[in-house]
């Protein structure tokens, strides 16, 4: 797919300064580090606010909610590290469902990935046509299936990724995959863990158990390089 120019770019993202959405860290360049788009670059847009508070979470510092919405402009990341790919992730992109939507319609040549927990319901605000618009939702086994199927059933281009510690968390995925009809090439199992060594000791085990049930896996790619550190 071309690239668009960078004069094009920055024209665009003037409308971009007109949507309100509250960063937890400078927009910055990454290499996506999970499920099927794992390795493409990326611009990643990582919203603060999150309801969820998992403890396994390797991004707590986003758990705090926004006191205001602020004013993005991004145009000075953009410079000659052109890429029509954004990453939209958390903190819990659902709660600015509206704004993320906005922010898609004003962009129909760049392609966006967006990272959620699934647990509310995007189809009123996207057109399951929208074939620029890459979801991967990870919905808690005990909390938010029933959007993640809804999503899944309504949506286009969408993956949902389960992180688990246990080959019962895996056979549970594979009960909700059976009970709503869910294609296994669209389910992830990932193992839960902030550091190398947390991921290390299930890889293995997990990785098997995976392949039992005709899933695919995805590691982390991000912890594994940086381990703990964060903005990267």
């Amino acid at each position: 797919m071309k690239q668009p120019s960078l004069k094009k770019l920055t024209q665009k993202w003037e409308i971009f300064k007109m949507i309100k959405l509250p960063l937890a860290e400078q927009p910055h360049f990454v290499f996506q580090g999970e499920g099927r788009y794992a390795g493409q670059k990326m611009l990643l847009l990582r919203v603060q606010g999150c309801t969820l508070n998992c403890p396994w979470c390797d991004s707590k510092h986003t758990w705090k909610m926004p006191e205001e919405k602020h004013w993005i402009d991004i145009d000075e990341y953009l410079n000659d590290k052109v890429s029509n790919k954004i990453m939209i992730t958390g903190g819990q992109p659902s709660l600015y469902i509206e704004q993320i939507a906005d922010l898609v319609d004003a962009y129909p040549e760049i392609d966006f990935y967006i990272e959620d927990d699934g647990s509310y319901d995007w189809s009123d605000n996207f057109n399951p046509i929208d074939k620029n618009v890459y979801f991967t939702f990870s919905p808690k086994i005990d909390n938010g299936l029933q959007f993640a199927q809804r999503n899944y059933n309504y949506l286009k281009n969408v993956d949902l990724k389960f992180v688990v510690t246990s080959a019962a968390a895996i056979q549970e995925v594979a009960h909700f995959a059976e009970t709503f009809g869910i294609d296994k090439d669209n389910i992830w199992i990932m193992p839960q863990g902030e550091t190398r060594a947390e991921l290390f000791s299930l890889i293995d085990f997990l990785c098997d158990k995976t392949l039992v049930y005709g899933f695919n896996f995805t590691i982390r790619n991000h912890i594994f390089i940086y381990n703990k550190k964060r903005y990267v």
